[in-house]
């Protein structure tokens, strides 16, 4: 079962905002429906905001093979969004990046809006 306000469209931005701790099913049905309104839009772009659950390794990890398997014809831009920067959330970014799949972590919420903009065309630069 999903709580349909955790998920919603902001410009060309889809916000993915779990307000409970995300576990097997739940994160899964998070995570497809954020592509799928992603894909439904012309940029693909998606901020996932976690600042507010605990995140662990498996978690991430799980999440990022989600999205590299999601089978989009368009390519996705996503934005970890976090309290603090960790190694676990690094290596998403990177497991994705490597994937093929656009994303960087941010524990800034206006830098990582600026990013994704600034992402909605270009899919060549790697995330500093």
């Amino acid at each position: 079962m999903s709580d349909l306000s955790d998920l919603w469209m902001d410009g060309e931005i889809v916000w993915a905002v779990p307000a409970v701790p995300l576990q097997g099913e739940r994160h899964r049905d998070l995570t497809q429906r954020a592509l799928a309104l992603a894909s439904e839009s012309a940029h693909g772009c998606i901020m996932f905001d976690y600042r507010g659950i605990r995140l662990m390794h498996d978690v991430l990890a799980r999440h990022a093979l989600w999205l590299v398997k999601s089978d989009l014809e368009m390519k996705i831009r996503a934005a970890l969004l976090v309290r603090h920067a960790t190694p676990d959330a690094e290596y998403w970014s990177r497991l994705l990046w490597v994937s093929g799949v656009t994303a960087a972590v941010f524990t800034d919420s206006q830098a990582a809006v600026k990013w994704l903009h600034s992402h909605a065309q270009r899919t060549d630069t790697v995330p500093r």
